[in-house]
């Protein structure tokens, strides 16, 4: 999800977009290419992985076109691109999130939710679509 001008982890995050009927064969490739499946974490139609060395840090993800997790990932992405107050209010609160040493991933999550939310409410999702993201990112 690339954003020009935010400041972001080092960690690129990539999803690999894939009809359903083609999971199983986007999932093979990557595991023939060294990549360890690690399941879809909790989150169906989309299957994550760990990378087989660590140059550059990467989270990598098959994800079936059209899903409400790819539209999220999406819709945020173009938001943080076109509105520079809602881009610099999400940065400081990343920020602020990342320096806490004693943070984990969960609470960190937890603690972007409010301005992630906000940023959602402009976009073309529907109430029930933000109500699940909303629970699914407010989880400790």
């Amino acid at each position: 999800m690339r954003v020009p001008g935010l400041a972001a982890k080092p960690i690129i995050d990539i999803d690999i977009v894939v009809r359903r009927p083609h999971v199983a064969q986007g999932v093979k490739a990557l595991e023939t290419a060294g990549y360890e499946h690690v399941g879809d974490l909790g989150l169906p139609d989309r299957e994550a992985f760990t990378a087989p060395d660590q140059g550059p840090s990467r989270h990598v993800y098959v994800c079936v076109e059209g899903t409400l997790h790819l539209r999220n990932h999406l819709a945020v992405r173009e938001i943080l691109r076109s509105d520079v107050k809602l881009r610099q209010r999400y940065e400081a609160v990343k920020l602020a999130l990342a320096g806490d040493a004693e943070m984990d991933i969960d609470t960190y999550i937890a603690g972007k939710s409010a301005v992630l939310q906000e940023m959602l409410s402009i976009s073309d999702l529907t109430a029930g679509e933000k109500a699940q993201i909303l629970a699914l990112n407010s989880q400790t």
